[in-house]
């Protein structure tokens, strides 16, 4: 997706701004005009729409590989989305309330990693396999991952994911998708 690339610095805006594209384009979120029934285009939606994201921090462990990776979390719940100009109503559908990505700031890509109609905990992977200095398994990087104890995250449950045949997303909780079932957050 071309959003992962030419981000030159992981500023808050930016980081806010890679998740109003994403939730948008994952229909997660959904807007009307004052105007019209029409649904108003990508730029003037991300211009016209405030959120918090917040990066989520592990102080504890950080494997030597994943230096260069932020993560950064959307609460639908518990931080608000803030609505301008002539949109008036906001829709964000959904069973879940986080929303999460992976930034790497030396290649400038992001993963979706929870929430989000895609999953790209298997880019991720590779990515850090690919880039990493030693020769490290995939198993070796998941058992790390699992170290930093990020509660929001079961990278155990992802890689399991991965490895099942055939895939049955509903028998892991970890790979749920927000926009599944029916909407849950209204604001008008």
């Amino acid at each position: 997706m071309i959003l992962g690339y030419g981000l030159k610095s992981y500023s808050q805006e930016k980081v806010d701004n890679i998740f109003k594209i994403l939730l948008i384009l994952d229909n997660a979120i959904t807007f009307k005009t004052k105007d019209s029934n029409e649904n108003p285009d990508i730029q003037s939606l991300v211009m016209n729409i405030d959120l918090k994201v917040k990066e989520i921090e592990n102080s504890l462990f950080k494997p030597i590989f994943f230096y260069n990776y932020k993560i950064y979390k959307f609460d639908v719940i518990n931080d608000s989305i803030i609505v301008k100009n002539n949109l008036s109503t906001l829709s964000i559908f959904g069973e879940c309330s986080e929303y999460i990505i992976i930034l790497n700031k030396e290649s400038q890509r992001y993963y979706r990693i929870k929430g989000f109609k895609q999953n790209d905990f298997s880019h991720l992977l590779n990515d850090i396999i690919l880039h990493y200095d030693e020769k490290i398994s995939e198993r070796e990087v998941v058992k790390k991952l699992n170290l930093m104890e990020i509660k929001e995250l079961d990278f155990n449950c992802m890689y399991q994911y991965l490895k099942d045949s055939p895939k049955n997303r509903w028998k892991y909780p970890c790979i749920s998708i927000c926009t599944d079932g029916k909407p849950s957050h209204l604001n008008k």
